[in-house]
């Protein structure tokens, strides 16, 4: 081993005195290199854990808004099985509020709600969905609605009914108990938020509860009040 050394001493002088600029350069570029190196990753790891930290003050903000969020309820009376207010969340059905209450009760007049009542209608919150019973009907508390869908055309179309007046103006008219939102928008000077109004304020014996419910100020009502039934 010794004498491995002392053959090359003399080289590595030799070298040394005749390439040390050489090398100083050399090993300054390996340190700026390593240097850079170090940064680089330590600004990735820096960069990784922000985007982590981020992802978790997003997910936690979600989950506050969440618990946040105000509760939603709909009322369902009449001939149900289980009249009662019900927690809805977005998105739900008239189909989904007649399950909670347990369906339609032996006193429904099944008939003139298949023929009147949208099961596939969005639920707004504070809304009241009355479902008549058979005394309602023949008491004369409700009326048909003439208004039936034809899902060939989007329009709406004239039923007959024998049970109903022939005068093609009544058959026009908007039942302010059982229209949806879109019918109710269309008439004049009610918007979406009076369309929602009127709906959560069912069930109306007369039109003129509309202004004396302070559902639709006068003005309006004497725009709509020859448009609508009850």
């Amino acid at each position: 081993m010794e004498y491995l050394m002392d053959l090359i001493k003399p080289v590595v002088k030799k070298v040394w005195k005749k390439y040390r600029i050489e090398v100083f350069l050399i090993i300054i570029s390996l340190l700026i290199t390593i240097i850079s190196l170090a940064v680089f990753f330590k600004n990735s790891i820096d960069a990784n854990n922000a985007e982590k930290e981020t992802d978790l003050t997003m997910i936690k903000n979600n989950q506050e808004n969440l618990m946040r969020s105000p509760e939603q309820f709909v009322e369902i009376a009449g001939a149900v099985e289980k009249p009662d207010v019900y927690p809805i969340h977005s998105g739900m059905r008239l189909k989904d509020v007649i399950k909670m209450a347990g369906g339609l009760s032996s006193e429904a007049d099944q008939q003139f709600f298949s023929r009147n009542y949208n099961l596939s209608r969005l639920v707004l919150d504070q809304e009241k969905i009355y479902v008549p019973s058979i005394t309602d009907i023949n008491a004369g508390f409700f009326t048909e609605n003439t208004r039936t869908l034809d899902y060939n055309q989007p329009q709406f179309i004239q039923q007959s009914s024998p049970n109903l007046k022939d005068d093609a103006s009544s058959s026009e008219m908007i039942n302010i108990n059982t229209a949806t939102l879109e019918q109710l928008d269309e008439l004049p000077g009610v918007g979406q938020v009076t369309a929602e109004k009127i709906i959560r304020g069912r069930p109306y014996n007369s039109i003129n509860e509309l202004p004396t419910k302070k559902i639709v100020n006068q003005s309006v009502f004497d725009k709509i009040k020859d448009l609508i039934i009850p």
